[in-house]
């Protein structure tokens, strides 16, 4: 692995200096020693636990390692494999998140619930942070419209009146997957589940993102997939998803009545 070509995490993960400075020990040959010690005091301002937690313990025996290291050790056996280090800091979540990237808590199918925050990790720890704009519009789309279908169909009562909506499909079955990210957002924003402005928001890029998948699509119709879309999609996603941690409509609670 060339360690020069490992892409650096984003700002907002706050990991990107102590990436290049792991680049900088790997290949140093001259001031490794002040590079380690550099790079063990960065290493001490992270919490093991913003890491996710299947890379906690290697996070801790690698700083440990890094901080023991002086002119002998580096001399008689070597510093840590990078590339390591690197593989870590992947995983980390940003300062002060426990590793917790989100809960998802309004969505209603506990499986669901747990492959969407499988993916989301992925977006944002992995595919976002690494600068692979097409993989991050993709699985941003692919998480948005899991979501939507959930709150479509979270009970017998949202089904009907989703498929009553002026916006829905009249030969397509939501429940079969068989409609479009479109028809998704628009019922959404029909029947309350969305507001219209968060739903207007949502960029074509990401309405369009089943399409982008096939690179000849892509090609025919000129998408573009640059960080600016892939902002876009991921920005658009959180958006919906902060709206529903508040409003998703098994947490509204029924209007209190009064007491004449």
């Amino acid at each position: 692995m060339d360690l020069r070509r490992t892409p650096l995490l984003r700002k907002s993960l706050m990991v990107g200096y102590i990436r290049k400075l792991a680049v900088a020990v790997s290949s140093a040959r001259a001031n490794r020693t002040a590079l380690v010690k550099v790079l063990a005091e960065e290493l001490d301002r992270l919490d093991p636990r913003d890491f996710l937690p299947d890379v906690q313990y290697d996070f801790i025996i690698l700083r440990m390692n890094i901080r023991g290291y002086d002119d002998n050790h580096l001399h008689q056996s070597g510093l840590p494999n990078m590339d390591d280090l690197l593989h870590v800091l992947d995983h980390y979540a940003g300062i002060g998140s426990s590793a917790q990237v989100r809960a998802f808590d309004f969505i209603e199918s506990s499986e669901l619930r747990r492959i969407i925050k499988r993916d989301y990790r992925e977006l944002s720890l992995i595919l976002f942070p690494a600068g692979a704009w097409k993989s991050t519009v993709v699985l941003a789309g692919s998480i948005l419209e899991a979501i939507l279908v959930d709150q479509l169909t979270a009970s017998d009562e949202v089904i009907e009146l989703a498929k009553a909506s002026s916006k829905a499909p009249k030969t397509k079955r939501i429940e079969k997957g068989q409609w479009t990210m479109y028809q998704l957002i628009n019922v959404a924003a029909d029947v309350d589940i969305l507001p219209r402005d968060r739903a207007n928001a949502i960029d074509v890029t990401l309405r369009e993102y089943r399409n982008i998948i096939h690179s000849d699509v892509e090609l025919k119709k000129q998408y573009s997939c640059t960080e600016a879309e892939a902002s876009l999609a991921k920005g658009a996603l959180d958006a919906v998803c902060n709206y529903l941690d508040k409003h998703a409509l098994h947490l509204r609670q029924p209007p209190t009545e009064q007491t004449p």
